[in-house]
């Protein structure tokens, strides 16, 4: 039984655990490969993971994943010319309810840099970007293994990501880009797989961590909306904030007239909200649509994205 709207609960009858009598991983690709496929965050690396799904013309459905660790922990060796270079390796996999492997993606990656590019990556972090395609509808779990080459220290992450069957023609949402106002997230455009490095990474998607008083936007995906004889729809948003199971802040509903774009056949929804009066602590944004244009049993969608707010200070939502 849950409190308000947009949850789903999902259990099993039973559980997850270790076989008695395996051997102990030895290389550290077998220690990568039991951290992989192990049902619970494993090795000394922090890392952390977003996965948001999304949709395009061109690709169908995708899970989307932005992989942030911190790069003082890596092996740099500096070249004769001052180049600094560390090498990761970062393994990927989707897995459906059931714990079936249905995606897998292995990826080397080379950090190079020097000067000033080099001290922010050191102060900062990096960001790992890459895109899952999706085949069907589902609930899935993506898990992801940070290895340092060089040396044993590795690092592993997983979330779970609810995909809507879009082929329905019922009204659904991506999941929601949520960044600083200085850090605009772009929910309608594609992103090149690759590394995002030379920036403060507190305020992106990646990472949402936010000082108080901060101003923060987002932006999703609006697909199959109806639209009426101006070719706009009519939707109905409702914005609400909830700070340990209790909700916060919750906004007046908003009409939403958004013609369709020409290229991509994308609506895009978007929000912010200044941030003050709220102390400190992990908060859930919840984003809720209704479309006035369709039936009743198929005209809401819901999305929802965390993320914590740091500083005693005391200010106040706005």
């Amino acid at each position: 039984r849950v409190k308000r709207p947009g949850l789903h609960v999902r259990t099993r009858s039973n559980f997850l655990g270790t076989p008695e009598g395996l051997s102990e991983p030895v290389t550290q690709r077998e220690r990568l490969e039991q951290a992989l496929y192990s049902p619970f965050e494993a090795g000394t690396l922090p890392v952390r993971l977003t996965a948001l799904f999304s949709q395009t013309r061109e690709s169908g459905s995708l899970i989307n994943a932005l992989l942030y660790f911190e790069a003082h922990e890596l092996a740099f060796s500096e070249s004769p010319d001052g180049w600094e270079e560390a090498e990761v390796e970062i393994i990927a996999a989707l897995f459906d309810i059931d714990g079936q492997q249905l995606e897998f993606a292995d990826r080397k990656v080379s950090l190079i840099a020097k000067g000033e590019t080099y001290r922010d990556i050191m102060k900062n972090g990096v960001v790992f970007y890459m895109s899952v395609p999706v085949k069907k509808a589902g609930v899935y779990q993506m898990r992801v293994v940070l290895s340092v080459t060089e040396t044993d220290l590795m690092g592993s992450a997983m979330q779970f990501v609810e995909v809507p069957d879009v082929r329905r023609g019922h009204l659904a949402m991506s999941g929601i880009a949520l960044a600083a106002e200085k850090s605009q997230p772009e929910a309608g455009e594609q992103q090149q797989e690759g590394l995002v490095v030379g920036r403060e990474m507190n305020g992106t998607t990646a990472v949402r961590i936010f000082q108080q008083g901060e101003t923060i936007c987002w932006g999703y995906q609006i697909l199959n909306a109806k639209t009426g004889e101006d070719n706009r729809s009519q939707l109905q948003t409702y914005v609400r904030l909830f700070h340990e199971g209790s909700e916060v802040y919750a906004a007046e509903p908003a009409l939403v007239r958004i013609e369709p774009d020409e290229k991509s056949g994308l609506m895009i929804g978007v929000g912010r909200m200044q941030l003050k009066k709220v102390v400190p602590g992990v908060y859930i944004l919840q984003v809720v649509l209704k479309d006035m244009l369709a039936k009743e049993e198929h005209r809401t969608a819901v999305q929802s994205i965390h993320f914590e707010v740091q500083n005693s200070e005391i200010a106040e939502i706005h």
